[in-house]
């Protein structure tokens, strides 16, 4: 799991300094599309084999988005 928090945090920052790179460089063609959606791929295939098919908003993830929002509350 800290593995894809790694990777999901590698991406975001990566893809923030690609796309200002991107429209200083280039601002009329927007390549960093093409190295977004591939590492996108990557990175939701990643992600779908540490969370697994029923991870993703199954009735188990909404159970522990409602505890974790209701333990904010009583904070």
């Amino acid at each position: 799991m800290r593995d894809f928090y790694s990777h999901a945090t590698s991406f975001g920052v990566i893809m923030a300094v690609l796309l200002v790179i991107n429209l200083i460089v280039s601002p009329g063609y927007l390549w960093v599309m093409w190295a977004f959606l591939g590492w996108g791929i990557g990175l939701a295939i990643h992600g779908w084999s540490v969370f697994g098919e029923r991870a993703f908003l199954g009735d188990d993830w909404e159970r522990r988005e409602v505890m974790k929002r209701l333990e904010r509350l009583e904070r």
